[in-house]
This record gives C-alpha cells, structure tokens and sequence, in this order.
C-alpha cells in the first residue's frame, strides 16, 4: 500500500542517517528533508526518534535474515561446504549493506540508545553456527568450540579486512567504509573460509 512504501522510505533513509551519524547525531527534521516530507509525516509513521531507530535496526536484521533463509543445511553435502556458505553469504551482505556494517559497530561501542539490543528475526546467523557446531561436535569432526569464539572469528575478521584496512588506505573514519574491490571481496572470503574451516578443523568442501 501506499502508507507501507511510504515507511519503507523512511526506514531506508533512516537507518542510513543512524549508521552514518550515530543516534544521538541524527535530527529527525533532516531526515524528513532529505525524503522531503515533513517532521509531522514521520512521526505519522513512528512515534518517536527511539522509535524509528528500534524499527530500522528491526528492518535491517530481518532483510539478512530472510537472505539466509533462501538456504539451509540440506542444501549442501557435507559441513564443510555450509560452513563456505555462511562465510561468503556473510562477506558479502556485510560489502553490499554497509550501512548494517556502520550501525552494527555503532550499537556495539554503546552508540545506540539505552538499552538497545540487536533484535532477533528468526533463526539469526549466530543459530546456524551454534547449529553447525553441534552436528560437527555429534558427529566428532570438529573440536568442543564455544560458538562465541567462532562467532567471534568471522565478526572480527571481517571488521579487519573491511574497516581497518580501509581506514589506513584513505586515511578517513572506520564509519566512511566503501565496499572494496571484486578481487579482494574473493580473497576475503577464502581466507576466511580457511580460518573458519582450520578452527573446526574440516576439509575444504
């Protein structure tokens, strides 16, 4: 309808507007300009600032999730071809959504609002590597790993390849980020299935 691409625009330019300035260093009043509509058509929509934060940080998960739900397990052979899976998926979400990238990192140094949490839209990507860890530890081909720390391996690796490096080469903020070049999206994405891969200890697929 109508009033529902109407607040898909707002969402869009939003969570835009939250990733680049921060919670605190975004007016509502510029967002409205920059769709051109006016502070009293948002609020229509949303009831508040905190509000449209909480429905844009809502959004952003649920368009990833539903990006990893197109697959799942049985799609694949075997463990080690998944786990390829869930590496690129990753990568390349992250390259192609960098304003997920920004507000992820924002919520994660206590940028966002009190008490903001990441929400949670179905099985998220820490589920399926909890679930991967759990068939290769039944089945005795991967080591007792929490899923923190491999969580932790793909988050950090990523945020080095993808943010510090780019930091170092343009000399601006982490939160300026540009999706790099083909040829490193590649290179990323196979080192990292190599680390993900040497941690569990699996064959490559």
């Amino acid at each position: 309808t109508r009033g529902d691409a109407a607040r898909a625009r707002i969402l869009e330019e939003a969570f835009r507007a939250f990733a680049r300035f921060g919670y605190d260093g975004t007016r509502l009043d510029k967002v409205a300009a920059t769709l051109g509509v006016t502070r009293q058509a948002l609020l229509f929509h949303f009831k508040d600032k905190r509000g449209l934060y909480d429905a844009a940080l809502e959004s952003l998960f649920e368009q990833r999730e539903e990006g990893l739900d197109s697959r799942s397990r049985e799609d694949f052979p075997d463990l080690a071809a998944y786990v390829d899976y869930l590496v690129e998926y990753s990568v390349r979400y992250y390259l192609q959504n960098p304003e997920y990238m920004r507000l992820i990192l924002r919520l994660l140094m206590g940028e966002g609002p009190g008490g903001t949490e990441a929400p949670r839209a179905g099985k998220s990507m820490v589920d399926r590597w909890g679930e991967v860890l759990a068939e290769g530890q039944k089945s005795g081909d991967t080591p007792a790993v929490p899923v923190s720390s491999l969580v932790a391996v793909v988050g950090g690796t990523l945020s080095y390849y993808m943010l510090l490096p780019q930091g170092a080469r343009t000399g601006v903020d982490m939160m300026s980020f540009d999706p790099v070049s083909e040829k490193e999206v590649a290179q990323i994405t196979t080192d990292l299935q190599r680390a993900v891969r040497g941690l569990l200890t699996l064959e490559q697929a």
